[in-house]
């Protein structure tokens, strides 16, 4: 969450976070509401991103609580899986400071 309130400030974009949790215990996260999008991202410290890392993305995308979907990973290439994009770290970078999330 801080390195992500470091890069929206870098950005000069304000947006706000927040964290999502269920009592069952499903959670993404980070939400970063940004004008009227909200967008969810986790985020894996591994090299290989698994696709039941995205459940807690994917409902809520299903339940239109966020209109976007990424996860983030220290592997090597870009990957989509479901309708979820899933980023290196550094492509998440890029992509977020040049405004392309």
């Amino acid at each position: 969450m801080n390195e992500m309130r470091a890069l929206d400030s870098y950005t000069h974009r304000n947006g706000t976070l927040s964290y999502w949790r269920t009592e069952s215990g499903s959670e993404v996260d980070c939400i970063w509401t940004y004008g009227r999008k909200n967008i969810g991202f986790e985020f894996k410290f591994t090299d290989h991103y698994k696709s039941e890392f995205n459940r807690s993305l994917l409902t809520l995308l299903e339940t239109k609580k966020i209109q976007a979907a990424y996860g983030v990973y220290t592997g090597e290439r870009a990957l989509k899986m479901d309708s979820i994009w899933v980023f290196p770290y550094r492509e998440f970078l890029r992509r977020f400071k040049e405004g392309d999330l």
